[in-house]
């Protein structure tokens, strides 16, 4: 259950996820949320959308030149940054501001009449 999968997850403290395709992507809000220092490759689609929104978080080629950063967890303020970012990007109104504006267009007067003939 999801409660059991969050604990796992709390007793970590970092997170590494070591893919270049798009995957995870609850897991990591999940440890946004949760304050983890997380640890992305360069070349991922993931690294380049939290990195575009501002989120704070590592490179996995960091760890070769600072090993010490598996042992340094994320600031207060860095985790409490991501952790607004969170709730700003997957609040409800946000979520339903953008479903609006991908919807809207689809019944607009002329798509509705294209739609009935």
């Amino acid at each position: 259950d999801m409660q059991t999968y969050r604990s796992k997850i709390e007793c970590c403290g970092y997170a590494i996820f070591n893919h270049i395709r798009q995957q995870a992507l609850g897991t990591i809000l999940l440890c946004f949320q949760m304050g983890l220092r997380i640890f992305l490759p360069r070349a991922g689609r993931n690294f380049q959308f939290f990195a575009k929104l501002g989120f704070q978080f590592n490179a996995i080629d960091e760890l070769s030149r600072e090993p010490k950063l598996l042992s340094t967890p994320l600031s207060e303020e860095g985790a409490r940054k991501n952790q607004m970012k969170i709730q700003k990007i997957c609040s409800l109104d946000k979520i339903t501001s953008d479903l609006k504006a991908d919807l809207d267009p689809l019944f607009n007067s002329k798509t509705q009449k294209a739609i009935l003939q």
